[in-house]
């Protein structure tokens, strides 16, 4: 566990770095989560690379606040990675709003990584405007939460994942998902040229398979995998489908 100062702010991630260690990944939550969401990312990582899962700011232990703006998340991230004595190659790997913000780095900022894993996200991230309007007045609706699994999740999972987030200030999910709501790149989606790979659970609601496939079709050279008995949470849900992916991509 560490925190470096990024544009003024401390940042706080886990790292997980091995001495011999020839490449990196960086984690990127999504909405309203934070670094722990990776932990069993980050506990089984591709041999020979080092991990480092980051709290956004306003998340998690970073200070600052959370903002509603996608390129003001990738600025910082970008500084962050920078920042740090990190092995190259160096994959992000964003899930849902990290993946947007992935993709901004790889678009606004391409020098500093070297490949992309987009988890469970897309090009273009609609948010329901009854979802804003309940987060506008202060309502977090946990059913909301559990359509981001698929119906086959453990039930105890669901509910330890809900309880994680009770802490949250509803505010948190308000920036994140207005955020989200005005993030759209199809039109320079074919401007990437990292190696990218695409993962999606096959239940997954939220950003569904039709958004990895518009990914997969438009950044040239990608690699697409869909998972089972998977929703929007791949990474708790089916953490071993998820690494095995990974670590194929990484040292194909």
């Amino acid at each position: 566990m560490a925190t470096i100062t990024v544009l003024g702010e401390d940042m706080f991630y886990a790292v997980n770095r091995p001495p011999d260690a020839r490449g990196s990944l960086v984690f990127i939550h999504g909405a309203g989560a934070d670094h722990s969401l990776w932990l069993r990312q980050m506990e089984n990582l591709p041999a020979g690379f080092a991990g480092y899962a980051i709290d956004l700011p306003g998340h998690g232990r970073s200070g600052g606040q959370p903002v509603n703006d996608i390129g003001e998340y990738a600025r910082r991230v970008a500084e962050f990675i920078r920042s740090l004595d990190a092995p190259r190659p160096l994959y992000l790997v964003g899930q849902s709003m990290g993946g947007a913000i992935s993709l901004t780095i790889a678009l606004e900022e391409p020098e500093v990584i070297d490949g992309l894993v987009l988890v469970g996200t897309g090009a273009r991230l609609k948010v329901a405007p009854a979802l804003l309007e309940a987060l506008a007045e202060g309502r977090m609706d946990p059913f909301f939460v559990r359509l981001s699994f698929s119906p086959r999740a453990n039930p105890e999972m669901i509910d330890e994942f809900i309880a994680g987030q009770a802490d949250v200030p509803v505010n948190t999910f308000y920036q994140d998902f207005l955020a989200c709501s005005v993030f759209d790149v199809t039109q320079r989606i074919g401007e990437i040229k990292h190696p990218t790979l695409i993962v999606v659970g096959l239940d997954d609601k939220m950003t569904p398979l039709k958004l990895s496939h518009f990914l997969h079709e438009n950044i040239k050279g990608s690699k697409l995998v869909t998972i089972e008995n998977a929703g929007h949470m791949t990474m708790i849900e089916q953490p071993e489908e998820l690494n095995k992916a990974i670590n194929g991509f990484v040292n194909a």
